[in-house]
């Protein structure tokens, strides 16, 4: 627990020390760990942003309080909630292991020594400042629900700045610290992560929607 509150800080108040560490990390293990207790953690404040009524903030005391999914409305109890939100954590794992290989399919392309537990261990160690945001969005989402007087506005607009302050720290450390990781430059690394790996997944998802319908058409 301390190894992670420390990559944790690190990584948004001591970069440099930051990097260090991740290269020093030998199996993608620990990162992985850290990568699902923060998602956990993470996830706990973003699944609020599902919920449309902040009686359930308060200990669910609204039975018309509901969890809208796919436009179904869901009852909540303390059981759905728990059951929502570990669903999602669960995704969110499983989809990282797609995602970070979409990067360091274009990591190997700069850099053919690349090996991916390296890549998946800088991408997963790297979620921190993205992660420490998540409490200051739900807090002006908060701010506006509870009223519209200029104050809580100031409130919500300081809280989403915030919030947008540390998604775009975020795109910095991440880059570079697979760039540290993986020796690639630092544009290189920007481009894999949010560039080239999204085109690639775009693309790919076209084709599995194409491939969906085309199937769908030959037995219907």
């Amino acid at each position: 627990m301390k190894d992670i509150f420390s990559f944790f800080k690190d990584s948004i108040f001591n970069p440099k020390k930051f990097f260090k560490k991740i290269k020093k990390e030998q199996s993608m293990n620990k990162a992985l760990s850290y990568f699902v207790l923060l998602t956990l953690i993470a996830l706990l404040f973003s699944t609020f942003r599902y919920l449309d009524n902040l009686n359930v903030f308060f200990g669910f005391l609204s039975k018309e309080v509901g969890l809208t999914l796919f436009d179904i409305q869901i009852p909540v109890t303390w059981f759905t909630f728990l059951v929502f939100h570990l669903s999602l954590v669960f995704l969110t794992v499983i989809f990282s292991f797609a995602r970070f290989y979409f990067v360091h399919v274009f990591v190997y392309l700069f850099n053919n020594k690349a090996q991916y537990k390296d890549t998946y261990k800088a991408l997963s160690y790297s979620v921190g400042p993205a992660y420490a945001g998540i409490p200051f969005f739900i807090a002006g989402v908060v701010f506006l629900a509870i009223s519209r007087d200029l104050g809580f506005v100031i409130a919500a607009i300081l809280m989403f700045l915030i919030y947008t302050f540390f998604e775009i720290y975020a795109f910095y450390i991440r880059s570079k610290a697979l760039a540290e990781v993986q020796n690639i430059g630092f544009w290189k690394s920007f481009f894999s992560i949010y560039v080239l790996s999204n085109l690639l997944m775009g693309f790919l998802t076209l084709v599995l929607m194409f491939l969906l319908i085309s199937i769908a058409i030959i037995f219907i």
